[in-house]
């Protein structure tokens, strides 16, 4: 995001307000209704914690839902229940004034169709999905519990991954930041494809079944650095901005 040119905020209630928080010093952290006041996207990462001083459950209640200011983006890659799902449904039904991107819902698997079909891009819980993802969290484990037992690790994460499927992207000179971006992303994932497949899966079979066979049936997606992108003359300017986003440039 800040290679995009994107000032980033953060609510990680557990730190202190106003501190660094990540490690490249770019994200400062502050409270929710910071967030709420300041951003113009609002991404949740969020996990569903029902009790306790930082409990999560409807985190983003009808009163901060009801708060959110017109034009702004909710995505929601957390837990469903973060979110008050009827509280959403009724602003969304409302002048339209705000866009919602949900990978996870409310009640899932059986999601509420209403809330589905309000929203502008909607997924079915498949966030981390990707074959890099699942692989570096199985080794995760697989190092812990060597560590555990006291064995040595002998199996690295990249003798698991397979060679990237994708060819190599060449950009040219003239080709705005934010088109090259575009070119980018659905090589390597288009959430519309995503989207879509929702939508036909829970009108084909309903919609809890509809939903758990897109998880089940998930075809391979791969990340952004699995794409190496050819720049060429005129575009060498754009390197810094695939190179946040985690391409490989050449």
């Amino acid at each position: 995001m800040v290679a995009m040119g994107i000032e980033c905020l953060a609510c990680d209630p557990p730190r202190p307000s106003g501190k660094v928080w990540s490690e490249k010093g770019s994200d400062t952290s502050c409270d929710l209704d910071t967030l709420i006041d300041e951003c113009d996207v609002l991404c949740l990462h969020t996990p569903l914690v029902r009790e306790g001083p930082h409990a999560t459950h409807h985190l983003l209640d009808a009163q901060r839902i009801a708060r959110l200011e017109p034009g702004t983006v909710l995505l929601n890659a957390g837990r469903g229940d973060c979110v008050d799902g009827l509280a959403l449904r009724q602003r969304l039904s409302g002048p339209g004034d705000i866009s919602a991107v949900l990978d996870v819902w409310e009640s899932e698997p059986g999601i509420e169709a209403a809330l589905r079909d309000l929203v502008n891009l909607a997924t079915p819980h498949i966030a981390g999905h990707s074959l890099d993802g699942k692989l570096r969290g199985t080794h995760q484990v697989y190092e812990a519990l060597s560590r555990y037992l006291g064995l040595p690790v002998r199996v690295t994460l990249d003798a698991l991954l397979p060679a990237p499927p994708l060819p190599r992207l060449v950009l040219d000179g003239g080709l705005a930041p934010e088109d090259a971006l575009r070119r980018c992303l659905r090589v390597v994932y288009d959430v519309r494809r995503d989207h879509d497949a929702l939508y036909r899966e829970s009108r084909r079979r309903g919609m809890a079944a509809g939903f758990d066979a897109c998880r089940t049936d998930y075809p391979l997606r791969r990340e952004f650095a699995t794409l190496e992108v050819e720049l060429r003359e005129g575009a060498r300017e754009l390197a810094p901005l695939l190179k946040g986003m985690g391409c490989r440039v050449v």
